[in-house]
C-alpha cells in the first residue's frame, strides 16, 4: 500500500508562504477545494485551507492566544479537555480531505505554533510528512505587516523570531528544507527544483512552471526591499 504524503509549509505571516504553497501545486501536491479566498492583501490567493485555519484559530483561542499575539506556546494542548474532541474531528477532516489524493499540501502560518498537535495527528494517521520552511528578512516582514495591519516593527520582529525558532525546533530530524522568499522570487526554477528533490516530489513541467512564474509570482506585490546587510546593521 502506498504511503500518503503531506507537505506542510511553515513560516511567519507575510513571509511568502502563499507563493511557495502555490508552487507546490506545480509538483503534484493537492491543495484542496476549500481554500481561503484571495483578498486585497493577497490578491493572488492565500492557498490555505479554510477548515485548517478554523481549527488552528480554535486551538489558539483555547490557549488564550491568537495569530498575532506574542509569546511562545509551550503549554501541552492535550491537557485541555476540549482539545480531544477537536483532535478527533480534525483526524476525520484530514482523512476526508486526503481520500482522493496521494499528496496533500497544508499551509497556514498558525501551524508553526501548533505543530506538536499536527505532528501527533498526522503520525497517528500514518502520513509521510515533509516540511518547507519559508525564510524572509524580518525587516521586510515588518514592512508588510505595517502596511496590512499597522503592527509596530518591534512586535513583528518578535513574532517573526518566535515563528522561525519553533519551525526549526519542531522539525529537527524531519524531512525538511528552508527556502528564502527572495530566492524564490529571483530564481523560482532553481528553488522549485530544490523543493522537488528535498521532498521527493515531481519536478514541475515547463508548462506548469511558466504559468506559475509568469502568472502568479509578482515582485510588484512585495512590500519591503531591505537586504541582509541592513538586517545585520
Amino acid at each position: 500500500m502506498t504511503t500518503k504524503k503531506i507537505i506542510i509549509v511553515l513560516g511567519m505571516h507575510r513571509s511568502g508562504t502563499s507563493a511557495l504553497t502555490r508552487g507546490l501545486s506545480t509538483m503534484g501536491v493537492t491543495l484542496g477545494d476549500s481554500l481561503h479566498p484571495a483578498g486585497p492583501d493577497n490578491p493572488t490567493g492565500f492557498w490555505e485551507d479554510s477548515d485548517v485555519i478554523a481549527i488552528n484559530n480554535q486551538l489558539l483561542g483555547l490557549l488564550g492566544s491568537a495569530h498575532d499575539r506574542m509569546g511562545v506556546i509551550d503549554a501541552n494542548l492535550f491537557d485541555i479537555p476540549e482539545v480531544q474532541q477537536i483532535y478527533e474531528t480534525t483526524k476525520a477532516l484530514v482523512t476526508q480531505k486526503t481520500a482522493s489524493t496521494l499528496i496533500w499540501g497544508m499551509k497556514d502560518p498558525r501551524i508553526t505554533r501548533l505543530l506538536p498537535f499536527w505532528k501527533k495527528l498526522l503520525n497517528e494517521l500514518g502520513f509521510e510528512v515533509g516540511y518547507a520552511i519559508v525564510l524572509r528578512n524580518p525587516l521586510n516582514v515588518a514592512a508588510s505587516l505595517a502596511v496590512r495591519n499597522q503592527i509596530e516593527p518591534t512586535k513583528s520582529y518578535i513574532l517573526w523570531l518566535e515563528h522561525m525558532l519553533q519551525a526549526v525546533a519542531y522539525t529537527q530530524a524531519e524531512k525538511r528544507l528552508v527556502v528564502g522568499y527572495d530566492d524564490l522570487l529571483n530564481d523560482p526554477h532553481k528553488q522549485l527544483q530544490r523543493i522537488s528533490i528535498a521532498l521527493d516530489l515531481k519536478a514541475p513541467t515547463q508548462e506548469k512552471f511558466e504559468a506559475y512564474a509568469e502568472e502568479f509570482l509578482d515582485k510588484g506585490l512585495r512590500h519591503g526591499q531591505h537586504n541582509d546587510d541592513e538586517l545585520l546593521a
